[in-house]
């Protein structure tokens, strides 16, 4: 599992319609207070992934930073010395968290997995992502893996209609573009 994540990094050199980075949950100020809106938008990106493309599977990463202010902030924060994969990708793992917050990996994990549960997405996709977190050690790191399997159809989050642009993760609110979006599933 630890060589299919690198080589998911290395072959995304940004995140891309079908990956998302993020370097955890807490907030990288002096509190370390959990962002729990995070959840919220993860749902949206999750959604969006989904519904790139019929049948195409996409990745959400948690213990990765991409943006060079958030390693040298977790590098000063955490004391973690981030693992660089590729030229944009920096491993900062999971684990950091779990000690600010002083609880075990497998309490984070769980807590993580329990408020993506809450979240407003649509069957099968809430089932199968569920279903679908890993947890992979990378030289010495955890890092959180959400599978979102390519599906046969729209996924929703709540009422909402969310896809991807390149790194952006946009709603769709027109009913023509929502129309259209569920005709490629069909």
């Amino acid at each position: 599992m630890a060589l299919d994540f690198e080589n998911s990094l290395r072959r995304s050199r940004i995140e891309t319609s079908r990956y998302e980075f993020k370097q955890g949950v807490l907030r990288l100020d002096d509190l370390r207070a959990r962002d729990d809106r995070l959840f919220v938008r993860l749902a949206e990106t999750i959604c969006g992934i989904a519904n790139v493309q019929r049948g195409h599977e996409g990745y959400l990463f948690i213990g990765v930073a991409d943006k060079e202010a958030d390693v040298k902030r977790i590098e000063k924060l955490d004391s973690v010395a981030p693992v660089l994969v590729g030229r944009h990708h920096h491993v900062v793992g999971v684990d950091r968290e779990a000690k600010a917050l002083k609880i075990s990996l497998d309490a984070y994990v769980q807590r993580f997995v329990t408020k993506l549960s809450q979240q407003p997405i649509s069957d099968p996709l809430a089932t199968q992502i569920l279903s679908g977190v890993d947890t992979i050690e990378y030289k010495g790191l955890s890092v959180i893996r959400v599978l979102i399997p390519g599906q046969s159809d729209l996924s929703y989050c709540g009422d909402r209609v969310f896809i991807r642009r390149g790194s952006s993760t946009e709603e769709v609110t027109e009913v023509r573009k929502i129309a259209a979006l569920a005709k490629g599933f069909s």
